[in-house]
């Protein structure tokens, strides 16, 4: 049952209100809270629905090393094939989906903690990165990518001393 529903059941609503100014925009905010609510109340969706069309956000790492950024990432119940890595100058997009099994859908879980669903990820990238020269690997529920600095941008840093006044 929805919020408004749920509402009109408690009070009922006269005809007078209706033709009040502000019946316009308390019916706007109960339409909002229904959209709010609806994906979370069980009788829109199944339980299994709602965990098929969950967003999850992988753990990442981000490591500069002097000749290069490191990304490792944590992609448990994932394969290769789950995964999209696209580089452009500007950005690094990851993209990848975690697909419940298709024996899944008759079990009636007690507690179900797991996530599923797509996920998209977008970094922004320093202009001192060289991307014809980025890798990516994936071993054991981690995707590993390696961009290598431009060789300017290695030989442009220097250690600043640290003086005491």
């Amino acid at each position: 049952m929805t919020y408004l529903a749920k509402r009109h059941k408690q009070m009922p609503i006269s005809e007078q209100e209706r033709k009040t100014m502000l019946w316009p925009i308390q019916t706007m905010v109960n339409q909002m809270l229904d959209n709010l609510y609806s994906p979370i109340e069980p009788s829109y969706m199944s339980t299994n629905d709602l965990m098929q069309n969950m967003s999850m956000m992988p753990r990442m790492d981000m490591i500069d090393t002097k000749n290069s950024i490191k990304i490792e990432m944590e992609m448990p119940g994932m394969g290769p094939d789950d995964i999209k890595v696209c580089i452009d100058n500007s950005a690094l997009t990851i993209t990848g989906e975690k697909k419940m099994s298709i024996g899944d859908k008759d079990i009636n879980y007690l507690a179900r903690e797991v996530d599923y669903g797509c996920y998209q990820r977008c970094i922004a990238l320093p202009t001192s990165i060289d991307t014809s020269g980025a890798k990516c690997t994936f071993k054991k529920g981690m995707l590993m990518i390696d961009m290598p600095k431009k060789m300017e941008a290695v030989k442009a840093q220097r250690e600043l001393k640290v003086e005491s006044m």
